[in-house]
């Protein structure tokens, strides 16, 4: 029988072989902003992200890479789940057992990136509902 540690010989690993980096980069949609629905992160280089609220109260991502010259454009809609390839829900109850929190995160992998839409809305408080948006980037 070998031992553990002889798997590494024989494989020739080393722990190098599994480092990765990553940045993430975390984005809050300002709703209390009146007359501007499109807010945009710039700080990102190639990269341009806006987030828009449509005539139809829907969460729209634009994405551009301004590094392509062609398809370098990009258009999610929160409301259309097969814009993600991820979605996750979570409900926090109350002591009463309603619905008080709920988290919906949908995530696109894009550009060698992650980016993520969270809505979160909370059914008992002033203000009830705060989108954020979160890229992960291999560094």
């Amino acid at each position: 029988m070998m031992k553990n540690d002889n798997i590494y010989n024989k494989l020739k690993l080393n722990d190098n072989d599994y480092t990765h980096f990553i940045n993430m980069y975390q984005f809050i949609y300002d709703d209390i902003t009146e007359n501007q629905n499109t807010q945009c992160f710039n700080h990102l280089s190639p990269f341009g992200i806006c987030l828009n609220i449509n005539d139809e109260n829907e969460m729209i991502v634009d994405i551009e890479n301004k590094d392509y010259d062609k398809n370098n454009q990009f258009s999610f809609n929160f409301s259309n789940n097969v814009d993600w390839n991820e979605i996750d829900e979570i409900k926090m109850m109350d002591d009463d057992d309603s619905d008080s929190h709920i988290v919906i995160e949908k995530c696109v992998r894009i550009f060698e990136t992650k980016i993520c839409v969270i809505h979160e809305s909370c059914m008992h408080c002033e203000n009830d509902t705060e989108w954020k948006l979160l890229l992960y980037k291999t560094a």
